[in-house]
């Protein structure tokens, strides 16, 4: 594989000219592949493809094919074995587009779990936990309580369901809520989390189902994120819902709100670069970094000669052509950086999808 990269990215530069790739040698001890029925690095061109669900099928098919194809396999010190999910990291820009994969792959019974393609705070759980802050803030009001009561961590229900729940089917939810209240103004929201986790009448409705093991990777995420940034113990509800404001106003790429991988087991990985930056898979398919990410409307931020430049055009709408163009030249720059971090998570096989747009 290293030896195919080197071909592939002879030449390449990185912050302009700046920084030229450099060829590296494996180890001795790892000159073999260890990939079997496959080419170490594999290109395919997408064509004229101007939409990223272009990779969709491709992707999927890919990932069929490692797991099922005839020889498919990863050597060893002591033979072969075939390649398992786990072994498989599917690579990818656009956190749309992570979710369609996973979910085809799941239509296909192909176990998928994904990381960082999200934030955490847009998450079912999230709006779950948030509405059991808002009833946590005021238990007396009926409303709340219905909205809590229709979370999952009172049983699968719907938002329409709310209206039609009895008194006497909300009662006990609404003392629960009450205690959960004078728990976290005592002893914080960690505390609430963790009476959540030891009761098993709420956890059975939280992780029954295919996404069981998301909810409870989400809902204990959360709970650590409102216990971090919030104020600690003795705190009040509403303060938590202002900590929970805050966090899902940051954009779903910062690592703080990322969302995290729901188990290691027997799974394919499906993570954005930055959650993969750092980690290793024997299997990467990096599936939608081809294209340059659209430029934020924003004014363009930029160094000349040193010194940090603002285009202040911007602000009559008018951006200069000079301030764009340098904008354009960053996006792509960071689009190389991206794809070479992307390229260098495969251990033993690295397929990559480009396309002419």
């Amino acid at each position: 594989l290293i030896e195919a990269l080197n071909r592939a990215m002879a030449g390449a530069t990185f912050h302009g000219a700046g920084v030229v790739y450099a060829p590296v040698q494996a180890d001795e001890r790892h000159q073999a592949s260890r990939i079997v029925g496959h080419a170490p690095l594999e290109l395919f061109d997408l064509g004229e493809a101007g939409d990223a669900r272009a990779v969709l099928m491709p992707t999927v098919r890919k990932v069929v094919e490692l797991l099922d194809g005839p020889g498919s396999a990863l050597a060893t010190d002591g033979g072969t074995r075939p390649i398992a999910p786990r072994d498989i990291c599917v690579i990818v820009r656009a956190n749309w587009v992570g979710g369609l994969i996973a979910a085809e792959l799941g239509r296909r019974r192909i176990r998928a779990v994904t990381a960082g393609t999200s934030s955490v705070m847009k998450s079912r759980i999230a709006g779950d936990l948030r509405a059991l802050l808002e009833a946590m803030e005021r238990p007396s009001n009926p409303g709340r309580i219905r909205r809590a009561a229709v979370t999952r961590f009172f049983g699968d229900h719907s938002l329409r369901d709310a209206g039609t729940l009895s008194d006497e089917a909300i009662r006990p939810i609404q003392e629960k809520v009450a205690a959960f209240a004078e728990t976290v103004r005592r002893r914080g929201i960690a505390a609430v989390a963790a009476e959540i986790a030891a009761s098993p009448e709420m956890m059975t409705p939280l992780t029954a189902g295919a996404d069981g093991e998301r909810h409870l990777a989400d809902f204990a995420h959360v709970a650590e994120l409102l216990h971090e940034h919030g104020p600690g113990a003795g705190c009040r509800p509403e303060e938590l819902l202002d900590v929970f404001v805050s966090l899902l106003a940051l954009r779903d790429d910062q690592e703080v709100v990322s969302r995290r991988v729901e188990s290691d087991d027997d799974a394919v990985k499906i993570m954005t670069v930055h959650a993969a930056k750092g980690l290793e898979f024997p299997c990467v398919i990096v599936a939608d970094l081809w294209k340059v990410a659209a430029v934020r409307p924003e004014p363009g931020v930029f160094h000349v000669d040193g010194d940090r430049v603002i285009d202040i055009a911007h602000a009559r709408g008018a951006a200069s052509p000079a301030a764009a163009a340098e904008v354009a030249r960053l996006a792509r720059e960071e689009q190389k950086r991206l794809l070479y971090v992307a390229l260098t998570r495969a251990q033993h096989h690295l397929t990559l999808f480009a396309t002419a747009a």
